[in-house]
């Protein structure tokens, strides 16, 4: 590996003068080219003393190309490096200040804080003062640091934006190669990446500073790219850098979606619309219903753009009201009439048939733990374009539900079908601007589902901006409705999994077929908005619910390790899943083993094991502890697929009430989310002064 640390910082070729950015006066301010503020990194680098498990910091720094903007030593404390920001911050005033995987980095830069502190700004995630700083974090958004008094003129401020969701939480090599490509900067950290994991204090100046100046060059030629994509897809910068959704928020802000929220949605945060809301939000379907080994053809099918498809079709709250219907007034011998369209329902359901072990389930069920199942009897609360689905199916009663009256013109949403035509054109180019578009387009449901973000003020809650929960509930409904739909077409036996906006068959889909009740419409085969794209494959390992194997002509793929990032386990061929089934059958207790390497972190603050790294032995097993279970019943799933048991015929709690989707500001639901602190938490947050 070459020494690159000499008198010449190479990431100086790259960066430009950070004082010199271009301004303009206008309308009485100055203000800077957005275009041409600069990016710099910030990153650390650590290490774990021989005989310790907890790491040190052994360089922290910013990417400007001065090596006065880096320091280094045996265990960088955290003052230094806050005196480091504060310096870097008044030397770079409009500069755009950004970290890769940040949240790791946070941890070390408040590690020597009083630990009342380190609770308040990591798991609390509330802005508070210490020593003439003050700090706000979000994880997976930003880290803040400030001082000086508002009206002095040595007040300073640094937002360090998390970037890596630009890159759907790809490694750096993975993203710069993406974007970038295979330069002489990609083979020298590529190389030093597999050394990374020996860095040794004594090798600072010969190996991990020249590996650590070539990594920032990389950070920023990622976010300088990142940023003329955006600009050639004609999408408007953002004005925070965390990521997708940042640009949506611009995207929304530009077709002023406000106009379409509920009016009164920071005013009124419970009542039983809300609660109503609250209980039928549920995420995507991920359910796998057979497991094993299928030597034969199988059918992948994946809703283009689901979400945004499903976006496309929701109701404006201009002129709308929402009011109640009782169940006993309903006349359900016919379709579900077309003015409940908008309309979300408490029902009760209980399943007729003689074969609910396997047969899938219409509606989801959240137990009080937060899991969600889909139960052979359950009562809950579901959206319309499930409920129109069921409307005449005897095995629901229909306890009432809220109907939205609303004005059809507008359609909120409307500039989606633009965007993803742009989107299509320029894919169909080659113009690699349409990643940005893709990447902003994915992003925009969860704006509507945010939960975090909310703001309590003097005046009381301020929701995330484009929070709006009934138009979740309606999408992930949507999208559910039409992977109900789809299996029931093609034969619920056939089906092998399904996860969220996806489907694996051994059957194929027909266009054009209209077999049962549930295929009232017929289904588009293709790679346009809301068809569904077609995958054929010659075979699959299907070990869990996201963990499965698929073979081509080429021979088996990489696989799908849903969760398993970490564990090693992108080693494991097909061949050897397959291997694992045959040892399942004989020994019915047999897992396929994989480490787990963790680090942590935010989470961890509290326990004795914060800032190490752990590395156990992770044990995953056939059909798992989801919600359907292997039953023995004598076939070999190394042979050929098998039927799972759905969990809910295991216990009773299905029987229970569904529990409702918790929110932050609101007493009603599941309140782990605002218990998840423990009484020593409380007690070490005492005395502490906020600023307000």
């Amino acid at each position: 590996m070459p020494n690159l640390h000499d008198e010449r910082d190479p990431l100086a070729e790259i960066t430009t003068e950070y004082n010199s950015e271009i301004s303009f006066y206008h309308n009485g301010k100055w203000k800077h080219d957005k275009k041409n503020r600069s990016f710099i990194s910030c990153d650390t680098e650590t290490y774990t003393p021989e005989g310790k498990e907890r790491q040190n910091v052994m360089l922290f720094g910013f990417g400007t190309g001065d090596p006065l903007d880096r320091v280094s030593g045996r265990n960088v404390n955290s003052m230094q490096m806050l005196h480091m920001i504060r310096r870097v911050a008044l030397k770079n005033p409009h500069a755009i200040f950004f970290g890769f995987g940040f949240d790791f980095d946070v941890n070390f830069i408040v590690k020597d804080l009083p630990l009342n502190i380190v609770v308040l700004i990591l798991k609390k995630q509330i802005g508070v003062w210490w020593n003439g700083f003050r700090f706000e974090f979000l994880r997976k958004k930003f880290f803040r640091i400030s001082g000086g008094s508002k009206k002095s003129p040595n007040r300073w401020s640094m937002t360090i934006y998390e970037v890596q969701g630009f890159f759907s939480n790809a490694s750096l090599l993975n993203a710069y190669k993406d974007q970038i490509g295979e330069d002489k900067d990609y083979l020298y950290v590529q190389h030093g990446k597999g050394l990374r994991d020996v860095f040794s204090y004594e090798e600072l100046d010969t190996l991990v500073i020249p590996y650590w100046i070539v990594e920032q060059r990389m950070y920023i030629k990622l976010m300088e790219r990142m940023r003329q994509l955006i600009l050639d897809a004609n999408l408007p910068l953002p004005r925070d850098w965390y990521g997708p959704s940042a640009i949506i928020s611009r995207v929304y802000e530009q077709q002023k979606l406000k106009q379409h929220l509920r009016s009164d949605r920071n005013e009124v945060l419970d009542d039983e619309y809300i609660r109503a809301c609250q209980r039928g939000y549920f995420g995507g379907r991920f359910e796998q219903f057979q497991g094993g080994y299928h030597n034969g053809t199988v059918y992948q099918y994946d809703k283009v753009s689901a979400y945004p498809a499903a976006m496309l079709t929701l109701w404006s709250w201009k002129s709308a009201r929402a009011y109640w219907v009782s169940g006993d007034s309903l006349m359900r011998r016919a379709p579900m009439p077309t003015h409940y369209k908008y309309s979300v329902w408490d029902i009760r359901y209980i399943y007729t048939g003689n074969d609910e072990d396997v047969v899938p389930m219409p509606f989801p069920h959240r137990l009080k733990s937060g899991s969600v199942l889909f139960p052979h009897a359950t009562e809950t609360t579901v959206w319309s374009p499930e409920m129109e689905l069921h409307w005449q199916n005897d095995d629901v009663e229909i306890l009432g539900g809220w109907v939205i009256e609303c004005n059809h013109e507008f359609v909120p949403f409307e500039f989606y079908a633009d965007l993803f035509k742009q989107r299509t054109d320029l894919k169909a180019r080659g113009n690699p601007a349409q990643y940005a578009i893709k990447i902003a387009i994915n992003a925009g449901y969860g704006k509507v589902a945010q939960r975090v973000g909310g703001v309590v003020d003097k005046d009381g809650w301020r929701l995330p901006p484009y929070h709006q929960l009934d138009w979740a509930g309606y999408i992930t409904s949507h999208c559910r409705a039409n992977i109900w739909r789809t299996i029931s077409c093609i034969g619920w036996k056939h089906i092998i999994s399904v996860e969220t906006d996806g489907i694996f068959s051994t059957k194929p889909l027909t266009q054009n077929i209209f077999p049962s009740m549930h295929c009232t419409q017929p289904f588009a085969i293709g790679k346009q908005l809301g068809q569904w794209e077609e995958t054929v494959w010659d075979g699959g390992v299907f070990i869990q619910s996201g963990i499965y194997w698929l073979r081509s002509s080429d021979g088996w793929t990489k696989g799908k390790l849903r969760g398993l990032r970490r564990l090693g386990t992108r080693g494991v061929t097909g061949s050897e899943a397959l291997a694992y089934l045959h040892r399942y059958f004989r020994d019915g207790r047999a897992t396929m083993e994989s480490e787990s390497t963790q680090f942590h972190g935010v989470g961890h603050c509290l326990r004795p094991n914060w800032l190490s790294w752990s590395r156990k032995p992770k044990q995953i097993t056939f059909a798992g502890t989801g919600k359907r279970q292997h039953m023995f019943t004598g076939d070999n799933p190394g042979y050929r697929l098998v039927h799972l048991t759905n969990k809910s015929v295991l216990f009773d709690e299905a029987l229970d009430k569904s529990q409702p989707h918790p929110l932050p500001w609101s007493e009603y639901g599941n309140l782990a989310n605002k218990v998840e602190y423990d009484e020593i938490d409380t007690q070490l947050i005492m005395e502490v002064g906020y600023d307000d």
